[in-house]
């Protein structure tokens, strides 16, 4: 079975390169169209689908329980199965899925689809596209140049995600349809993974350097989950990630905290989260390339994450000013975008063989994305018990994550450090 090796250098600056790494954007969009949402239209999804604040948490938290399962073995499969064919197949099952979402389908069907998008995302697309993007990365730049295709790639994903968002929130400012806003959305999704699958068949692949798939032994697995330094960036992640994820009540907390009308606040959160969002990835991503290294930029990161979410509390404990809110959270929101998008860059600074990245992926997952498996149950809980005091409780949370972040990521580049004098 062939599989795909690093891409030849000048391959990376060329039309076809660009256009993969385009289509691979849009295919982010469309995968983690229903989970994205969260975002910007927590209250029309809830009211769409007729849910609880507990209710909807839990939906989206079978979408995390499936995806923790689906780490471990998405990586292993990466590392097995061409990655063009494992995408193919992540994106017409998300089409499929996104349509039956549309339908408004009862509360446990509803539990049972976010858990199977969990799959095509995560057992399918995730690792698979990560391991082929960070090849293009280090082809271009070296280790530094996987944080800068990363931030690329993100930031495309989000601009693609945001001209659609935009399109539903004016008509949605308009008629106010919670039900027909969230149906379109789902449809629009699953038009876009079938579109992205046609695609794959049309747009031409850059051409790489094939080898023979050989089978790591079990030694080899266990030596990766021996390695210090993957355990220091899924704990780095799991930071950030929890920042990330925590974005989905920003919306709510502006509207219940300081009465923002509703159609509002998802406006200005889509373009927030449509054009700062991107541009954060993307200039997180050239950061690091001008850095050299991504751990330098994800510390310096979570300095600023650390310093909005202070603010933010200073703010709704003293002040209470909505303009104040508004730049405390969109520094907020662009700062843990920018770390997400290029964190899974350590690993490849942290010169893990390419043969087994794809299981090494996997294992750093499963705890640095583990939020999406108890966050939003855990906030959702806290909502129905405390009302809007749960959000002083989550920005206090996403400050201790920040200065652990902070710190992990000074013992990470210590130990990288000291290997490379090793070796």
């Amino acid at each position: 079975m062939k599989g795909v090796q690093l891409l030849k250098k000048k391959e990376t600056g060329n039309p076809r390169a660009a256009g993969f790494v385009i289509l691979m954007a849009a295919c982010l969009c469309g995968i983690y169209g229903f989970t994205d949402l969260k975002g910007s239209y927590y209250q029309v999804i809830r009211s769409a689908l007729s849910l609880s604040d507990a209710q909807l948490g839990r939906v989206w938290s079978a979408f995390g329980l499936t995806a923790m399962v689906s780490y471990v073995f998405g990586g292993y499969l990466a590392d097995r199965v061409s990655e063009l064919t494992i995408i193919r197949c992540a994106v017409l099952f998300s089409a499929i899925l996104h349509l039956l979402f549309s339908f408004l389908p009862p509360y446990p069907v509803q539990i049972v689809l976010s858990g199977l998008m969990g799959v095509a995302a995560v057992l399918a697309f995730f690792p698979a596209s990560i391991k082929l993007l960070t090849a293009i990365g280090e082809a271009q730049s070296g280790s530094r140049g996987s944080g800068n295709i990363l931030g690329l790639y993100y930031g495309i994903g989000g601009v693609l995600a945001f001209a659609l968002q935009l399109i539903v929130s004016q008509i949605y400012a308009q008629f106010t349809d919670d039900v027909w806003a969230f149906v379109f959305l789902m449809r629009a999704y699953a038009l876009l993974n079938l579109f992205c699958f046609a695609l794959f068949f049309l747009v031409p692949v850059p051409k790489v350097q094939s080898q023979s798939r050989q089978k790591e032994s079990a030694s080899a697995y266990r030596q990766v989950a021996a390695r210090r330094d993957v355990w220091l960036i899924a704990l780095i992640i799991l930071c950030s990630y929890t920042a990330f994820r925590a974005m989905t009540y920003i919306t709510p907390y502006l509207t219940d905290v300081f009465r923002m009308p509703e159609a509002q606040a998802i406006r200005i959160s889509v373009l927030r989260m449509g054009l700062l969002l991107p541009a954060a990835s993307y200039l997180f991503g050239r950061w690091c390339l001008k850095r050299g290294r991504s751990s330098d930029v994800i510390r310096k990161g979570f300095v600023l994450l650390a310093l909005s979410c202070a603010l933010i509390l200073l703010n709704d404990r003293i002040t209470r000013s909505l303009p104040a809110a508004l730049l405390f959270t969109t520094v907020f929101i662009c700062t843990a975008a920018g770390i997400k998008g290029i964190a899974l860059s350590l690993i490849s600074e942290a010169l893990i063989p390419y043969g087994v990245r794809g299981t090494a992926t996997g294992i750093v997952s499963v705890i640095g994305y583990s939020p999406d498996l108890f966050l939003y149950a855990m906030v959702g809980s806290w909502m129905e018990h405390s009302g809007v005091s749960t959000y002083p409780y989550l920005f206090a949370l996403c400050l201790a994550l920040s200065l652990a972040g902070w710190i992990l990521c000074r013992r990470l580049a210590f130990w990288i450090e000291k290997e490379q004098i090793d070796r």
